[in-house]
């Protein structure tokens, strides 16, 4: 699950995200690709915890089982600012 945060005198998002592992903070630009949103995200993951199966992850920015999410494959191609993320959970 990711929540956000704008800066006011930057285009940066701070972003939550939360996971089985815990809650991490990323700050990414509306202009960041999703293959670097993909890293940025996976970084955040301690190398001690339990890592996720890439093929199996999907992202919703509601933190329900009902909502709407999409896989790490929905995001290549595209950037922050058209993802329309304000809050990740996976």
């Amino acid at each position: 699950m990711v929540s956000h945060q704008s800066s006011s005198s930057t285009n940066n998002q701070l972003l939550r995200i939360r996971s089985p592992a815990g809650t991490s903070r990323i700050t990414v630009e509306p202009t960041t690709s999703g293959e670097e949103f993909i890293e940025k995200i996976l970084a955040g993951i301690s190398p001690s915890d339990p890592q996720p199966d890439l093929a199996t992850v999907r992202l919703s920015n509601q933190p329900s089982s009902t909502a709407e999410s999409v896989s790490f494959d929905a995001l290549k191609g595209r950037t922050v600012g058209d993802m329309g993320f304000g809050y990740v959970q996976y």
